[in-house]
């Protein structure tokens, strides 16, 4: 019965969401721009992106709307790990910024992989972008979604709200897989 709850509270959740739009997005971004103030204080938080990962998801958000900004911002928290420089160093099309930030902004073009069979290898978070070679982001995603699929489990007895956040991180997390492959 709680599960049922849980997925209403979900469910009414996103109908707000849908519902409201532009008043909802200022409020669902301002725990990003808090983060900002924070983080653009130190030089010990900076992002080895251009545009840093908290601009792209604000980008993204207003670009697409904000559960598809929040897939596309996922996707992007998956990428910034400590391989994604090597990936950058690989391709002949990227570009860096004069202090050695990788430039990477929003792109709403379709990836095709003619080869690739979508379905088979990214219902295992992380297989996809492994498959793609990409091995490093197929691992970080691979943990991000696990730990946190595994965390609301056995957090559902004890506090289903918390499970419930888990649940949605880990959720948020491999639909980011299922859009970065």
């Amino acid at each position: 019965m709680r599960f049922l709850k849980l997925i209403l509270i979900i469910l009414v959740s996103v109908n707000i969401i849908f519902t409201f739009g532009n008043p909802f997005k200022t409020i669902y971004k301002s725990p990003v721009k808090l983060w900002q103030k924070i983080s653009y204080s130190t030089p010990i938080l900076d992002c080895q992106f251009e545009p840093s990962c908290s601009n792209y998801f604000l980008h993204a958000v207003d670009s697409t709307g904000i559960i598809s900004g929040t897939i596309i911002g996922a996707d992007r928290i998956i990428r910034c790990n400590p391989a994604a420089r090597h990936y950058h160093l690989q391709s002949p099309k990227s570009k860096f910024y004069g202090d050695s930030r990788l430039i990477e902004y929003v792109s709403y073009e379709k990836k095709l992989y003619p080869e690739y069979k979508f379905l088979k290898y990214a219902v295992i978070p992380g297989l996809g972008r492994y498959k793609l070679g990409r091995e490093i982001d197929g691992l970080f995603s691979f943990l991000f979604v696990i730990n946190s699929l595994y965390k609301g489990i056995n957090h559902f007895e004890d506090n289903p709200y918390k499970s419930g956040i888990y649940l949605s991180i880990g959720a948020l997390f491999w639909a980011g897989d299922f859009y970065g492959t």
